[in-house]
This record gives C-alpha cells, sequence and structure tokens, in this order.
C-alpha cells in the first residue's frame, strides 16, 4: 500500500534560520511515520544543519548577494538569469511530476520568497489542475518583514486566494497575531492557523556539565560580527568580568579573524558552532544574541535572562519587531542596535542579571503540531485518490 507523499520546497537565502525551523518540522513529520516526505531545497547543503527526509532533492543552487535581498546569486557568486530561471522552473516541474504529491509546503512563499514566483508559480498551478488536486500549505514565521510596497502584500493575499488550503503560521496567536505584521491576515478566512513555536525539544536536555556562564550567539553569523566584536569589548565592564564566556560567530561569519578583546581575566572561548548550544543555554547565567526566530525562541525555552540585539535594515524589520515585544513584556534586554557600543551593552548585560528565569509566553509545541496539520492535509487527499 502507498503512502501519503509531502513535497516541501525548502530556500534559504540569507543565513540559516529557515533551515533550522523546517528542520525541527521535518523531524516531527518523520518521526510520525507512514508518509513520504520528499525535501527539495535551493540552496548549498549546510554542514551543521540536519534535514530529516525520506527522499531529497537538490535544485541549483542560489542566494542573495548581501542584506539588501535585491539580488540572486548562484553558487559562482553570479547574478541568475532567464536562462537559469528557466532551467531550475524546468527541474522543479520535473521534481513534481515524478512526485505526484497529496500536499505541497512553500516555506515563506507566498509571504515572501516572491523572486521565486517563477518555479513556484507553475508548479501550483499544475497541482491545482489535478483531477484531484494536492492540498497546498504556507509554512510562515510569526513576524512578516514590512513591506513598503503595498502590491507585494496583496499579491500574497492573491496567491493564498487562488493556491492554498492552509497557512500555517508557526507563531502563538496570543502572543502576536500574524495581522501585527501581515494587516491583510484576517482577510484570508479561518484557515490561516497559528501552529505554536517550533522548537527542537531534545536539544534543550541538559547534556552533561557546562562550562560557561555567558553565552554570545549570532545565529550563521552572517549579520553578527560587529556584536561579536561589542560583546568581546564589554566583558570589563560588566559583572561577568571573571566569568567564562562562549562566543559563537557562526558558519558563515564573513571574517573571523576577530580582534582580540579589551584586557580581561574572563575566560573567553571562540567557536563557530556548537549543537549543544540549547543545552548550554538552560545552564547558563546569561545569553546575548541577535533577535531572529530561532535564537529567541531557545533563549526563552531555556529560561535563560537573555539580551538581545536584534539584527536591522530598514528593509529588515522582523528582528525589531520581535524584539521590542519580549522586551515590553519583560523577557528580555533590548539593546537598539543603532545605539550599540561597549557602555550601552555592558548596561545592559548588568540589568539583564536582576531579571527573573520565566518560561516562554508561548507555545513551542509547533513542530509537532504542525506536522499534524500537514500529514492530515496530505493523508486526506491520498484517501480520495486511492478511493
Amino acid at each position: 500500500m502507498t503512502q501519503p507523499k509531502i513535497l516541501i520546497h525548502l530556500q534559504t537565502l540569507l543565513g540559516a534560520g529557515h533551515l533550522v525551523r523546517m528542520g525541527a518540522i521535518l523531524d516531527a513529520l518523520m518521526a510520525q511515520g507512514n508518509i513520504e516526505v520528499h525535501l527539495v531545497t535551493g540552496n548549498t547543503p549546510h554542514p551543521h544543519i540536519t534535514l530529516p527526509c525520506s527522499v531529497h532533492h537538490q535544485l541549483p543552487p542560489c542566494r542573495a548577494r548581501d542584506e539588501t535581498f535585491r539580488e540572486l546569486i548562484d553558487d559562482q557568486g553570479n547574478p541568475i538569469d532567464e536562462i537559469w530561471m528557466q532551467d531550475r522552473a524546468s527541474k522543479l516541474m520535473d521534481i513534481y511530476n515524478q512526485v505526484r504529491p497529496d500536499a505541497i509546503v512553500t516555506e515563506m512563499f507566498p509571504f515572501g520568497r516572491h523572486k521565486l514566483a517563477f518555479e513556484l508559480l507553475p508548479m501550483l498551478e499544475a497541482a491545482k489542475s489535478e483531477a484531484i488536486p494536492a492540498k497546498i500549505i504556507s509554512s510562515v514565521r510569526d513576524i512578516l518583514v514590512r513591506k513598503k510596497d503595498p502590491a507585494k502584500s496583496q499579491d500574497s493575499k492573491k496567491y493564498c486566494e487562488k493556491f492554498y488550503d492552509l497557512v500555517l503560521v508557526h507563531g502563538d496567536e496570543e502572543f502576536v497575531p500574524f495581522d501585527h505584521s501581515f494587516p491583510l491576515a484576517k482577510r484570508l478566512g479561518p484557515f490561516v492557523i497559528h501552529t505554536g513555536y517550533v522548537t527542537d525539544s531534545k536539544r534543550y536536555q541538559p547534556n552533561g556539565h557546562n562550562p560557561y556562564d555567558v553565552i554570545v550567539s549570532v545565529g550563521s553569523g552572517v549579520t553578527g560580527r560587529k556584536l561579536i566584536q561589542t560583546a568581546l569589548d564589554a566583558i570589563s565592564h560588566t559583572k561577568f568580568k571573571k566569568a567564562h564566556w562562549l562566543f559563537l560567530t557562526g558558519q558563515e561569519m564573513p571574517d573571523l579573524s576577530l580582534p582580540n578583546p579589551k584586557k580581561t581575566p574572563a575566560s573567553i572561548t571562540i567557536k563557530t558552532f556548537d549543537n549543544a548550544l540549547p543545552s548550554y543555554l538552560s545552564q547558563a547565567q546569561l545569553s546575548v544574541s541577535q533577535g531572529g526566530y530561532n535564537t529567541l525562541t531557545e533563549v526563552l525555552k531555556a529560561k535563560v535572562r537573555s539580551v538581545v540585539v536584534p539584527f536591522s535594515t530598514p528593509s529588515e524589520t522582523e528582528q525589531v519587531a520581535r524584539a521590542i515585544l519580549l522586551q515590553n513584556a519583560k523577557y528580555i534586554q533590548y539593546v537598539d542596535p543603532k545605539n550599540i557600543n561597549e557602555k550601552t551593552l555592558a548596561k545592559a548585560i548588568n540589568k539583564a542579571t536582576t531579571m527573573k528565569r520565566n518560561p516562554p509566553p508561548f507555545d513551542t509545541d509547533g513542530a509537532q503540531q504542525s506536522a499534524r496539520f500537514i500529514s492530515a492535509e496530505a493523508a486526506e487527499i491520498h484517501r480520495l485518490r486511492s478511493a
């Protein structure tokens, strides 16, 4: 007897946050059994992130050239062109025709990844034209980047209404409803579901002795160099100047040759990556980090005191919005990224030592909830097609 088939389209353009979140959902899906998960990725594989699936399909890789996301480049650093796009769209259609999934999950699209419409829309059109159409699901984080161009929000709404059966928002409606960052959310109808925040519960179990008092982390490191250097310089101004600090620079920090910290008796360890980070956080005295989805979910679930300096540009507003919400709820110490220096950071670190270790203000069962919704949608179509 055949199993329900799920095709998941996953493309990260900068950093690794989307891979981490989808990795936890994939893990929960595969743990359910009796499904066939086809993962289609369009980025260069990450050396430290596992993406469990039944079959992995790799498209020609691309990424954003820089933090503006204005231009996509291939794995050789060349701007993608019409021929490249036609080739990749054709490859994605070949995968779709080979798999014939019962459910399709697009990560971020149609609320992001608009530059990939050239390959996604033909696949979605084909899926909807089937005698028994596949269920089409969008997987999207809690807070979107605010769109300067209202037409993009209208496009998202239009594509939702034309193609999608379900929008899984990986957040908690009681903490931040989807319409906080997507004002048209209420017009999408009842098929918008808040799943709770996505975490990998297995990674939060204490894993032996944690030697680190303060952990400074910047995700994949693409945008974290300034925070790492400022934290190194701030040590001597903090209550932790004799403590053991762990700095995780991330695999993708452009330049790992950091200058020496200012003179301090602190013990300092610098690594690019450590998979035991959630376990370390649950035993640490303090976390200093940016404000990405996965980072803050890990920090809050670990119940560690936290200082957050979000990544921010005129076009990247998501981290600041999340950090301000948590600051207002008294869960973190927020430092405005425009005003960060060793003294403002040290002041926030010292203030954070008085904070209580509270559990997160939201549901963190999002991976399991998402897996249940996705597999149920696929199973429904599989039954109809098998009848």
